[in-house]
């Protein structure tokens, strides 16, 4: 029973203590990092092969931060797909981006660090992107040793267009690359718009394959043909037929022909014996050995 009489005197001792610490602590206001959101837009529609620009404006509540402490990282992800597989395009304040993503709805988050005091703030955009690449032309060029291609369109070949349509240097624009050479063929190949839609381009120095819903670089000659390469990778001659699971290119370089299956890396080879000349009486006329048929069963037959 005593000791029931030491309680109150306990709770009475740590009460006070409580008290007594109260105003201990010194208080420093938070110097939150923030966006100014009435100057400039939330929410942005680009093309594809087109840049998207993002420039906020940084704020802080109480005081200017020296700007070397600050850490930025933009995160560019599918309104679709969760945190985990968000993918970085940038270290920078301002974002500046080829867009080479598929039509559809994203988001472009920028977090800001300030590496000093550990505090981090972000915000996130909404970024439509769109395509004008459809029906078209596509016009390879080159200028000193260096080829690309441009792809037009007019509202004649796509009603859905009220202007030209007129994308300039494509595939430095989206590869940030030069293809090496001068140019030879490019070839538009394609089953439906979503399983098989590639464009090959070929110069007298590379082969390589783009997908055409964006012209972003797939696969080059190393990763599409059989060993052993061809010394000039240009081909003349591309072809295909498409079954109901399975779709092949075929491919005429320097006597030989080449056929890739798109669901592989690379298929096989065959070799074309040389042309046949015919009565001189027809003139300058030269019968091919072979006859491709780009149907279901893709056969190669003999000309008789």
């Amino acid at each position: 029973m005593k000791l029931l009489k030491y309680i109150p005197l306990v709770a009475a001792f740590l009460l006070a203590s409580c008290f007594e610490d109260k105003g201990n602590y010194t208080y420093t206001p938070i110097n939150d990092i923030l966006f100014d959101t009435a100057s400039f837009p939330v929410a942005y529609t680009v093309e594809v092969a087109a840049q998207l620009v993002l420039d906020p404006l940084i704020a802080f509540s109480s005081e200017t931060v020296d700007p070397s402490r600050l850490a930025y990282a933009w995160y560019f992800y599918s309104d679709a797909l969760l945190a985990k597989d968000w993918v970085q395009v940038s270290s920078e304040r301002k974002l500046d981006m080829t867009m080479i993503h598929y039509p559809g709805k994203y988001k472009a988050t920028l977090y800001v660090t300030d590496t000093t005091r550990e505090i981090t703030s972000h915000f996130t955009f909404d970024v439509s992107v769109i395509s004008r690449i459809s029906h078209g032309i596509l016009l390879m060029h080159v200028n000193n040793g260096v080829t690309d291609f441009d792809y037009v369109a007019t509202p004649v070949a796509v009603e859905a267009f009220d202007e030209v349509v007129h994308i300039r240097d494509v595939f430095q624009s989206i590869n940030r690359r030069a293809l090496r050479g001068n140019p030879v063929n490019i070839y538009h190949v394609a089953k439906d718009a979503q399983q098989v839609n590639s464009v090959y381009i070929s110069t007298d120095e590379e082969f390589a394959r783009l997908n055409a819903r964006n012209f972003l670089f797939e696969y080059d000659a190393d990763a599409l043909l059989v060993p052993p390469l061809p010394a000039r990778p240009a081909f003349e001659f591309i072809d295909g037929q498409g079954g109901s699971s399975i779709t092949q290119i075929f491919f005429i370089n320097d006597g030989a022909l080449r056929i890739i299956s798109y669901g592989q890396q690379y298929y096989t080879d065959y070799s074309i014996p040389p042309p046949t000349d015919v009565d001189p009486a027809l003139g300058a006329v030269r019968l091919a050995p072979a006859c491709l048929r780009p149907t279901t069963s893709g056969s190669i037959t003999a000309n008789p």
